[in-house]
Parts: C-alpha cells; sequence; structure tokens
C-alpha cells in the first residue's frame, strides 16, 4: 500500500474477474462524491434507443467504476488523485442490415449475405473500396424498416448508423447558416424517436440522406453504342433494329446516332412518326441485331450491368440516347422519362442515381383522349442548367432550369418512416473508404458502418466547479468524433425533466457542448496533430486508442494531452479502448503495457487505474479446442455489458460462424468481443508454420545464449535496401537436443520509417525492444552486420565453408565489408530465392510442427511470420516480399537463407590455433 493509501494495483484482479466482482481496488475515495457522480450518470437517457431508457439501466458496472473513481478522489487540497483510467473493454454491440439488402459494387449489385472480406464495393462518393471486415450475422435483434421518399426500403437493426441532415441539426446552427446541410452520424433507433419535428404550426420530416457521389468507374468495351442502345430501348422495335421518332426529331436524331457510330438512315413515315432503321454497320463494327442479341435484350429490353457500370461520358450517352425517345422536360425543370417496363424502370432508376441526380418512381396510366392505356412508370429528377446536358434533342436540352440558390430537396432524400419489423437475420461490414459508407439498393443509398463514454463528459460537466473549464472528447476518426458528439446532444434532448435542456447550448457547427451556469464547455474533436491547439483541458476522454496506434504522430499527441492536463490539478485522462485486431503496437502496445504493469504490481507510484477486462495471460496462450478462453462459460470474465447491450446466446452464435471461417477470422472475433491478444497475425494465404511458431518458444534464448548452447551455427542475411530492412538470423544446433535454435535482428534506414508510415510505430517498438537498430549514419547496418558475424566466427562455430547465406542480389557493401574482416570466400554462399528456396520454407514449417525448430519468441519474427504469405506454384512454395510487401519479411527470409545451409549438416569450423594460444585479438 503506497503512503497516501492511493494504490492502484489489483493483485487480485484474475479472482474479481472470476467472481464479477469490480477491477477498482481499495481507495481512499469520497464515497460521498463518488455517490453524487454515478447518480448524475445513471440520470442520463439513452438517446439513441427505443424508449430512451437511463443509463441506471443501460449501462454496465464498469462505466460507474470508472464514474466513481474519477469524480469521488478529489482530495482537500483539490488535487484529483486518479489522474488517469485505461479501461479495456470488448465490443458492445454491431450494427447490422438484412442478409438480402442489395450492395453495390463496381461490376453490379451483391447482397449482405454473399459480400466478402477484400471484395469492392462502391462508397458514399462514387468510388470503389475494399470491405476489410465483415460481422457475423446476428440474430434475434430489433429490427425496423426504414423508408425513403423516392419508394425504396432498407431492414436494419437499431444500432446501425446513418449520415443524415436533420432539420433539428440545422436549428442548432448559426442563422445565416441553417439552409446549410449539417450531417451527423445517427443510430436507426435515434432517427425513429425523431422522424419528425415541429416548425412553426407544421409538424416537418427531421431526417434526409445525402445523394451519393457520382460513380468513378473507367470506361468499359461496349457492343453497342450507349447513345443507340438507350434510344432503342425507348422507342425502338423490341426484336428488329428499328426505331422511331417525331417526324420532326428524325434528322436530328439520326445525325446523334451516326455521330456515336451507329449506322442509322430514315426509311420512311409511318403511322405519323418517322422510322429510322438501323441495319448495316460500319466497316469493322458487328450490326445492330446481332450486337443486341448477345446482349440479351433483343426481345427483353433491359440496361445490361456491364453498361450501368460504365464510365461517367458512357452511362451519360445511355441516359440521353432514353431521355430523347421516351424522355420529357417540364416547364418547371422536371424531367420524366416513362416506361411500361417494370425492368426498363428499375433500371433508369439505378441509371440516374449512378449520374448523382435523384431519381423517385410514380405510378400512371397514360390517357389520349379518352382511352386509357396500360399502366405505366414515370421516373422523375431534376437536372439543372450547370450539369452536363441528360438530353442532346435541342428543343428538350433548353428546358433545363438554372441552379437554385437552395436545391437541398434535390440532392437529398428524406426518410418518411421508420417502422419496427419482425426481427430478421442482420450483418455488417466495414470499409477502408474514408467516408466509412457504402451503397444499398438500386436507388444507391449511403450508409454507415462503425460509439462512446459521452455520459462520463456530460457527467464530468454537471460535476466541474472551475469556471469556463474545457473538456474533450476524442474519437480515432470524424464520424465517431460526430456520434460522440450527437450521442451528447442527444443525452441532453433525452431528459425528461427539461434541465439539460436549460443548462446546457448544444453548438452543432462548434461540435460544443456548453454549460450556461459556469460557461465551461467539451468539445468534441478528431484524433490528430492539431486536437491540442489552444487547449488547456481539465478532463479529456479518448475513445478506441486501438485505431490510433498506428498514426506515426500518436505517440507525440498523447504526450501532448498529458502536458496540457499539468496545469489543472484536478486534471484527468480516460483511455477507452478494445483491443487491438492486430497484434499490438504503437502508442496502444505502451499504454497496455503501462497499464498492465500498474495492476501487477511492477509499476508503482502511478495515478493510472487500469480496469482492464482481459483473461489471464495463461489462458490466452492456451490452444486447442479445450483452450478456457473458448469455452463461454468463462465469457463473463470479460464481458461486463454481457445481458445489457449483448447477450450470450448471440455472442455464441457469432463466434461459432467466426470459426467456420477460419483461424484468422476466429483469432480477429475473440480480439473484438473477448478482448483476447493476437500475438501473432494469421491469414488465409499464410505460411504454414506461423500455425506452430507461438507453440516454438524458448523464453529468453538470447544470441550469447544460442551460441553457448550449439555445436555449430549458421548465418542468413536478407534485405538492405533503403526503404527496406536488413534481416540477419542465426541458426544454431543444439550440442544436447540436436534442436535448431534461431535467434534474428534488423536493421532500418531513418527512410524506411518516412517510406512506410503505417509500420513506423511497430518498428519503432521493435527498437525499443532491442530487436531492430534504426541507423544513424548509413552505413551503420553493413558495419554492425560485420560486427555480428565476425563475433560468431570468434566462438569457431561458423562453418569453413557455407556458413553465411545471402540473398544473390545482396548489396555488395555487405559482401566487401565480410571479406574485409576475412569473412569471405568459401563461407559466404549465395542462396537462391524464389521457388528455389521451397526446402528450405517446407523444412522449417516441419521442423517447427515437430518441435525440433526453437526461438526465443522475439515480436520482430514473429511479425515477420505474420506477414508472410504463401503462394503455390507447381510443386514449390514461394515467399516472397513482393507479394508481403516492403520492410516486412526480412528477417525471415534471412532464416530461411540460414536455414538452407543448416541443411547440409555442417560442421563448426573450430577455434583458430592462435585463438587458443591467445595471439589473436578479434
Amino acid at each position: 500500500m503506497a503512503p497516501d493509501g492511493w494504490d492502484f494495483a489489483c493483485p487480485d484482479w484474475e479472482a474479481r474477474l472470476r467472481e464479477g466482482r469490480s477491477l477498482v481496488p481499495p481507495l481512499p475515495l469520497d464515497q460521498g462524491e463518488a455517490r453524487r457522480a454515478v447518480a448524475i450518470f445513471d440520470r442520463l437517457h439513452l438517446p439513441d434507443v427505443p424508449g430512451n431508457p437511463a443509463m441506471a439501466d443501460a449501462a454496465g458496472d464498469w462505466f460507474r467504476d470508472i464514474v466513481g473513481s474519477v469524480f469521488g478522489s478529489i482530495d482537500g487540497a483539490g488535487r484529483r488523485r486518479v489522474r488517469e483510467v485505461f479501461a479495456l473493454v470488448p465490443k458492445k454491440n454491431s450494427k447490422a442490415v438484412a442478409l438480402d439488402t442489395p450492395i453495390a459494387t463496381p461490376a453490379g449489385f451483391t447482397t449482405m449475405r454473399d459480400v466478402k472480406v477484400g471484395d469492392l464495393v462502391l462508397d458514399a462518393d462514387g468510388r470503389p473500396t475494399r470491405v476489410r471486415e465483415k460481422s457475423p450475422v446476428f440474430l434475434g435483434r430489433e429490427c425496423f424498416e426504414v423508408v425513403f421518399s423516392t419508394g425504396e426500403s432498407v431492414t436494419c437493426d437499431a444500432e446501425h448508423l446513418w449520415v443524415t441532415d436533420a432539420h433539428r441539426d440545422r436549428e442548432r446552427q448559426p442563422r445565416a447558416l441553417r439552409h446549410r446541410p449539417a450531417p451527423t452520424v445517427k443510430t436507426t433507433a435515434e432517427i425513429a424517436a425523431s422522424l419528425s419535428v415541429p416548425s412553426g404550426r407544421l409538424t416537418i420530416r427531421n431526417h434526409r440522406t445525402a445523394l451519393c457521389g457520382i460513380l468513378d468507374l473507367p470506361e468499359a468495351e461496349l457492343p453497342i453504342a450507349p447513345y443507340a442502345l438507350g434510344y432503342w430501348l425507348g422507342n425502338g422495335a423490341a426484336a428488329a433494329g428499328v426505331v422511331w421518332s417525331a417526324c420532326e426529331d428524325a434528322p436530328e436524331i439520326a445525325e446523334q446516332l451516326t455521330a456515336c457510330g451507329q449506322s442509322a438512315r430514315i426509311a420512311g413515315v409511318q403511322g405519323g412518326a418517322a422510322r429510322i432503321s438501323l441495319a448495316g454497320a460500319p466497316a469493322g463494327l458487328p450490326r445492330f441485331v446481332s450486337s443486341a442479341r448477345a446482349l440479351g435484350v433483343l426481345g427483353d429490353k433491359h440496361i445490361p450491368a456491364q453498361y450501368l457500370r460504365a464510365g461517367r461520358r458512357q452511362r451519360l450517352d445511355l441516359l440521353r440516347g432514353l431521355m430523347d425517345s421516351d424522355g420529357s422536360m417540364s416547364a418547371r425543370g422536371q424531367a420524366s422519362y416513362v416506361t411500361v417496363s417494370e425492368r426498363l424502370r428499375d433500371d433508369v432508376v439505378e441509371l440516374v442515381a449512378s449520374l448523382g441526380l435523384k431519381p423517385s418512381v410514380t405510378n400512371m396510366i397514360p390517357r389520349i383522349g379518352e382511352v386509357e392505356h396500360r399502366r405505366a412508370w414515370q421516373v422523375q429528377f431534376c437536372p439543372f442548367a450547370d450539369e452536363a446536358a441528360v438530353f442532346s434533342l435541342a428543343r428538350k436540352a433548353g428546358r433545363a432550369r438554372p441552379r437554385p440558390s437552395r436545391a437541398a430537396r434535390s440532392r437529398h432524400r428524406q426518410i418518411v418512416d421508420v417502422r419496427a419489423v419482425p426481427s430478421v437475420p442482420v450483418q455488417c461490414i466495414g470499409v477502408e473508404s474514408e467516408t466509412r459508407q457504402y451503397l444499398v439498393t438500386r436507388s444507391l443509398i449511403p450508409t454507415h458502418n462503425t460509439t462512446g463514454g459521452a455520459g462520463i463528459i456530460l457527467a464530468a460537466l454537471l460535476m466541474n466547479a472551475r469556471p469556463r473549464a474545457e473538456y474533450l472528447f476524442v474519437g480515432p476518426t470524424q464520424d465517431i468524433a460526430d456520434l460522440a458528439f450527437q450521442q451528447a446532444a442527444g443525452m441532453i434532448e433525452a431528459d425528461p425533466d427539461g434541465y439539460l435542456q436549460k443548462r446546457f447550448r448544444v453548438q452543432e457547427h462548434l461540435k460544443t457542448i456548453r454549460d450556461l451556469l459556469n460557461g465551461s464547455f467539451c468539445k468534441i474533436k478528431t484524433f490528430d496533430m492539431k486536437v491540442m491547439t489552444g487547449s488547456k483541458p481539465v478532463g479529456i476522454l479518448i475513445d478506441e486508442l486501438h485505431v490510433m496506434s498506428l498514426m506515426g504522430y500518436a505517440s507525440r499527441v498523447l504526450g501532448q494531452m498529458r502536458g496540457g492536463l499539468l496545469a489543472n490539478p484536478e486534471g484527468f485522462l480516460i483511455i477507452i479502448s478494445t483491443q487491438s485486431d492486430q497484434p499490438p503496437a504503437g502508442v496502444f502496445k505502451a499504454e497496455l503495457d503501462y497499464a498492465r504493469g500498474v495492476r501487477d504490481g511492477r509499476i508503482s507510484g502511478s495515478r493510472m487505474l487500469p480496469i482492464l477486462y482481459e483473461f489471464p495471460e495463461a489462458m490466452q496462450r492456451e490452444k486447442g479446442p479445450a483452450a478456457a478462453w473458448r469455452d463461454p462459460a468463462n465469457w463473463r470474465m470479460v464481458t461486463p455489458n454481457l445481458g445489457l447491450s449483448i447477450d450470450l446466446d448471440t455472442l455464441v452464435a457469432d463466434y461459432r460462424d467466426a470459426c467456420a471461417k477460419g483461424v484468422d477470422e476466429e483469432r480477429r472475433w475473440a480480439s473484438q468481443h473477448l478482448n483476447v491478444e493476437i500475438g501473432l497475425a494469421l491469414h488465409a494465404a499464410r505460411w504454414r508454420g506461423a500455425d506452430f511458431w507461438e507453440d516454438a518458444v524458448e523464453t529468453d534464448l538470447s544470441l550469447d545464449e544460442l551460441l553457448s548452447r550449439s555445436e555449430v551455427v549458421t548465418v542468413g542475411l536478407d534485405g538492405g535496401g533503403l526503404d527496406d530492412l536488413l534481416g540477419l538470423a542465426v541458426i544454431g544446433r543444439c550440442k544436447v537436443t540436436r534442436h535448431w535454435l534461431v535467434w534474428g535482428h534488423a536493421w532500418a534506414q531513418p527512410s524506411v520509417l518516412e517510406l512506410r508510415k503505417e509500420i513506423a510505430e511497430t518498428l519503432r517498438d521493435f527498437e525499443r525492444e532491442g530487436d531492430l537498430t534504426i541507423c544513424e549514419e548509413v552505413t551503420q547496418d553493413v558495419l554492425e552486420v560485420a560486427e555480428l558475424v565476425e563475433q560468431v566466427a570468434a566462438t569457431g562455430l561458423l562453418p569453413a565453408k557455407a556458413g553465411i547465406g545471402i540473398d544473390p542480389v545482396a548489396i555488395a557493401a555487405i559482401t566487401d565489408e565480410l571479406e574485409a574482416r576475412d569473412l569471405g570466400g568459401e563461407r559466404i554462399v549465395a542462396v537462391p530465392q524464389g521457388f528455389r528456396l521451397s526446402s528450405a520454407v517446407w523444412g522449417a514449417e516441419r521442423k517447427l510442427a515437430d518441435g525440433t525448430l526453437r526461438h526465443g519468441g522475439q515480436r520482430l519474427m514473429a511479425w515477420c511470420v505474420g506477414n508472410a504469405k504463401a503462394e503455390q506454384k507447381g510443386n514449390a512454395v514461394l515467399i516472397e516480399k513482393a507479394v508481403a510487401g516492403k520492410a516486412k519479411i526480412d528477417p525471415l527470409i534471412a532464416m530461411f537463407n540460414a536455414f538452407q545451409l543448416m541443411g547440409r549438416s555442417p560442421e563448426a569450423a573450430g577455434v583458430s590455433v592462435y585463438q587458443e594460444r591467445g595471439l589473436l585479438t578479434v
């Protein structure tokens, strides 16, 4: 126990986890203030859940542990004794849509059920983006049908996220800006609870979603010119190469067809309309009818998928053909396309939406005189004069109107209803796009995937006594930061007593919540280098630190945050994060390791309170189907929200689905839902030796230990470019067990950190651990490699022949330096790479599997093993840097080079007679 009673070590934390007790050790808290803070927190209401339940009913006790500890720790001198909290808590929910939801891809449509990780879909800007993750299928979720003003609907769960521009949001902006969109992230349940709002004497729809961007796709090879196909679809004979037009338009239409490369001639007048033949074809081009038959449109008019995903210009020409035939433009500037085909109706809707326009559909029964004709559909949209024309016919194109100063209605869809529906299986995906959105339905509606401790920040504002105090809520991305703001603003609006609405002013445009009582305020910010600009906060809450771990500036920004808090004795920093879905690295790894050190008593004098919901290390390392962490009976230990936002049956079903997809998906799932740390990044294309790498660890196997236990050693080298790693591996054959022992090291030039920013923090971790050297001079890596090889040779364990294996294209400076130290000649062997290295690849994985290849558990080597991708070519297996990416696997390739030489059963050269007599100095 610390002299002042503030000891944050929790030696019985494992027992507390098993018994479901608080992870906060006994602390001399001001219990009155702690209870007051928790009571304030419990009275806040969730804004995005039907019924707006209070935190007292919806939040886990771990939240109350944070609130009580932070706000009950101010001593008589006004100093906060709990200065920091690091909370590691698994995911509490997911956001999902129905499995049959159409998802737009660059090739057409797939469904949520069929889309796979790695597939390309289209984002909100209309650009292709890759699916980076996919959740399990969720059952029993509360589901809603979201209905749009244009007629489409999407079925999703209550937690699914949307980006909407709400009337209520715009009202929070300064009056001069209220006409501008103010898009924010909201859940389906939140939209349902605020579907309409009063406006003067009327009640109006509150939410609208922006249209997608114009699809950004490459030009396609198309058998029929898009304009010609479009015109034929509208005014063509279903089974022939003939189109019709008004007589006065015929010359212009024929000219347009000819200009786009389609043979066209006016063949006469029939029934008051001009008949234009498409027979014949320019030299070298197929005829219209044969091409239409090959496309499958002859006798079945529709827009083929390759036309709907063609380039922008091609899609625009297609639309012009359709609009010149069966399209019209009203005096108010409303464009309409009429068709009696349901299939063509849906195709036109998708085509119009792909060009960034807003299509809507209405039913109609055309009437000519007193005669009613068959049912038809009218697709309407509003093109403006400053946009690309959607007509080629001059008499129609001239009717486009200028864009009004406020054209929001034509560039948004309104959400007209959100109605509860019976629960259906739902699923969600995450995409790489910066928008974090992807397109669904034939109308290409953007939807969102992806919440935070907004309640803690509100409680801090309500507990605060310092005038004009500043608080920060920091999210890893703009979307998460926006969501946090909406959560906090929604809690204020959801207060049934109306007190919070009177006390706080929500400033949407500034992402600020201001306390009208004493001028204090909370700002919502995104984690970047500018987050602390002009700030001296009293409290900071950081959400999902693991997302920030690969940002090269993350540790510097976190240091700035801690520095900014020093001026305020009651300042606090709270970090809440899920475990990383990759091996922990950078600032996240550093903070997590520090929190574990405090919890376990290895670090004393800290003011950090660690609240870590994770299995003991021994449980996490267990292998096989009987591993304790795989037993659902143990999951309650690490899921404090079980029974609140998630239930055990759902978790079990999710886990089974993850297991069915392979070991890499199982590990990712366990990291997110059980906080199981990923020690090795396994993936479908992994080297098979990776499956056994973690079981082959011999603790404390240093280079000196390896040399003392070995009867012979070989050295492998690989890499060394200025944008690459230089890897060295030593393999020793144990003189007792004859097991092969592995040790590795790497060097990196400073340029690697600049060129490979995505791995810079990981490399710095390896530097701190002593397994990687970041060079201060260009020649440092070459000199130190030579010194290490010289050290090994001095033991007499290095063979006189074929003891040093290098890549044949290794940099000459290394071989020159080795030669200068009398370590060249027959000792250096160029080890063939590519498929010729297969024997080492196979041999190493076999010896790992049977337990005769051992290593010291260096994270550098584990990282390289996890990065390696094996490619089968014929009877060979290739592990190449070109596949894995630069600066990732060089020490592993060095190990294979050394392995190749050790496979020749070498003998040690022995110690020189001069060394034995003490006459040789190295």
